[in-house]
C-alpha cells in the first residue's frame, strides 16, 4: 500500500508540475513585436534634386539623389534621375550603371531601358545598344523614342535599310523629329519621296530647315546622282556622318566618273574611322587637279598621325590653288601638331595678314599662341587683344585674353577678362575653368571652388573635369 500510494503521488506531481509551468508561462507578459519602421518619404529629396538639375547644379542634385537611394535602396526612381544627370553630362559609364541598376529593380521600366540603350550607343556598343532598344520596344512599342533610338543604332552600324524601317516606326508613333533623317536617307534614292519627308518635318528643326534650303537650289532637271551628291555635302555640313556616307556612296554608284563625289566620300569615311585612301585615289585618277581631294586626304592622313604625308598633300593643294586659305590653315595646324611651332606660326600669320579683319582667322592664331603657351608676351597677348577688338561680344575672345594675361602674371587683368567672358556666356566651360585657376592663384579659394563646381557640372567633353579630378589644378 505505501508503495502504491507513493507511485500515485509521483504521477500526480508529473501532471501538476507541467500544468503549473504552462500556467506560469501563460501569465508572463508576451514581448511586443518590433515596431514596423515608418516608410521613408524620398519625394522631397527627389523634388530638390529636380530643382537643382534644372538649375544646372548637377553635383548638388546627385548628392540629394544619393540620400534618396540610401533611404529606399530598392526604389528605382533615384537611379533613373541619377542616370538622366549623367546622360546630360555625357558621362557614359555612370549613365549605363545607373540605368542598369534601375532596370534590375524594375525590369519593365521603359525609361531605364531607353537610358541604358542611349549610353551603350554613345559608348559605341552598337549590338548591345540595339538589344536594349528592342527591350524598351518590348516594354512599350507605342512610344517613339525607342524606335528612333533603334534607328540611330542601325545608322551607326551602317545598316541604312534597317535604320529607315525603325525611323518610320518612330515617325508613325508620333516623333516628327525623325522626318529629317528619313529625308536624308530617301533623297539620294528618290527626290520626290525625300521632299515628302521634308514637308512633314517640324518647321523649326535646324536639320530639316538646312535640307530644305539645299533642295531649293536643286533644279527639277537635276539628275538623281546630283541630288545624292548635294544631299551628302549638306549632311557633311550638319556633321551627320553616316547619312552623308549613304548619300555619297549612292552618288558614286550613280555617277562613278565624278571625282568630287569620291573626294567627299573619302572625307566622310575618314570621319567615321573607315579606310579612305581608295576613295581619294579614285578621285585623283579621275581629276588629278582637284584641290578638294588633296585637302581632304591631308586631313585624313593627319588623323593617322602621318604628318609628313599630310603636309605633302596640303602643299600639293597649295600648288594648285595658292590663295586657298582653308588649306593654309590646315597646313598651319598640322605643323603645330607635328611640334614645328615656328613654321606653324609663320603659316598662321600669313593667313591673318591675308584676311586681317577676319575674327575667325584671328581666333585660330590666338588659340595657337595661348593654348600652346607659345610666345605669349610678344605675340599671344597682342593677338588676343586684337581678337577682342574684332569680336567684342564673343565670350571665347575674352576667355583667350584672360588666359593669356594669366600666363603673363597679370592676375587682375586676367580676372577682369574672364569675368567678362562668363558674363557673355555663363556656360562657357573653358572660361569657368580658367577663372577658377586665376582665383585660386589669388587665394580666393571659395570663389575658385564655385567656378570649379560649374566645370564639374557642365563639362560634357570631360577635358576640364578630368584635370580637376586628377588634382592637376
Amino acid at each position: 500500500m505505501p508503495v502504491m500510494k507513493s507511485c500515485r503521488l509521483s504521477r500526480l506531481r508529473m501532471v501538476i508540475l507541467p500544468a503549473v509551468i504552462v500556467l506560469f508561462a501563460a501569465c508572463r507578459p508576451i514581448d511586443a513585436p518590433p515596431p514596423t519602421p515608418a516608410p521613408v518619404d524620398i519625394a522631397p529629396l527627389l523634388a530638390e534634386a529636380e530643382t537643382l538639375r534644372g538649375q544646372g547644379a548637377y553635383a548638388a542634385a546627385l548628392e540629394k539623389l544619393a540620400e534618396a537611394r540610401a533611404g529606399l535602396p530598392d526604389n528605382p526612381a533615384p537611379l533613373l534621375a541619377t542616370g538622366q544627370i549623367y546622360l546630360a553630362q555625357h558621362r557614359w559609364q555612370p549613365t549605363a550603371d545607373s540605368f542598369q541598376q534601375a532596370l534590375a529593380r524594375r525590369p519593365n521600366s521603359y525609361e531605364a531601358a531607353v537610358g541604358l540603350a542611349e549610353a551603350r550607343l554613345a559608348q559605341g556598343q552598337h549590338v548591345e545598344s540595339r538589344n536594349v532598344w528592342r527591350q524598351a520596344i518590348a516594354i512599350n512599342n507605342q512610344r517613339p523614342e525607342a524606335w528612333a533610338g533603334l534607328g540611330r543604332a542601325w545608322l551607326a552600324a551602317g545598316d541604312f535599310e534597317q535604320a529607315r524601317q525603325a525611323l518610320k516606326q518612330a515617325q508613325a508613333a508620333g516623333l516628327g523629329e525623325t522626318a529629317w533623317l528619313l529625308a536624308a536617307l530617301t533623297l539620294p534614292l528618290n527626290v520626290d519621296a525625300g521632299r515628302t519627308w521634308l514637308a512633314v518635318a517640324p518647321a523649326g528643326q535646324p536639320q530639316a530647315r538646312y535640307l530644305r534650303e539645299m533642295m531649293r537650289g536643286v533644279d527639277k532637271t537635276a539628275s538623281q546622282a546630283d541630288v545624292a551628291a548635294r544631299t551628302g555635302i549638306a549632311l557633311i555640313q550638319l556633321q551627320a556622318w553616316q547619312p552623308a556616307r549613304f548619300a555619297l556612296e549612292t552618288a558614286t554608284r550613280l555617277a562613278p566618273a565624278e571625282a568630287h563625289n569620291w573626294a567627299f566620300l573619302g572625307h566622310v569615311q575618314g570621319k567615321l574611322g573607315l579606310p579612305a585612301l581608295e576613295s581619294f585615289a579614285r578621285a585623283k585618277s579621275l581629276d588629278p587637279s582637284l584641290v578638294l581631294t588633296f585637302y581632304f586626304e591631308g586631313i585624313y592622313l593627319r588623323t593617322q598621325h602621318l604628318y609628313d604625308a599630310a603636309l605633302d598633300r596640303f602643299l600639293q593643294a597649295m600648288d594648285l590653288d595658292p590663295q586657298n586659305l582653308a588649306v593654309a590653315i590646315e597646313t598651319a595646324y598640322t605643323l603645330a601638331e607635328a611640334s614645328d611651332l615656328p613654321s606653324a606660326e609663320a603659316w598662321y600669320q600669313a593667313v591673318v595678314q591675308a584676311e586681317p579683319d577676319s575674327a575667325d582667322y584671328q581666333r585660330l592664331l590666338t588659340e595657337f599662341y595661348v593654348e600652346r603657351s607659345y610666345h605669349i608676351v610678344e605675340a599671344g597677348l597682342p593677338a588676343a587683344g586684337r581678337l577682342v577688338e574684332l569680336a567684342p561680344t564673343d565670350a571665347r575672345a575674352f576667355d583667350l585674353l584672360g588666359w593669356a594675361r594669366f600666363q603673363t602674371g597679370d592676375m587682375p587683368g586676367a580676372e577682369e577678362s574672364l569675368r567678362q567672358a562668363v558674363t557673355l556666356d555663363e556656360t562657357l566651360v573653358s572660361a569657368r575653368y580658367h577663372l577658377g585657376r586665376v582665383l585660386k592663384a589669388q587665394r580666393k579659394n571659395v570663389e575658385a571652388q564655385a567656378e570649379f563646381a560649374h566645370v564639374l557640372d557642365w563639362d560634357t567633353s570631360g577635358q576640364y573635369r578630368n584635370r580637376l579630378l586628377k588634382g592637376n589644378d
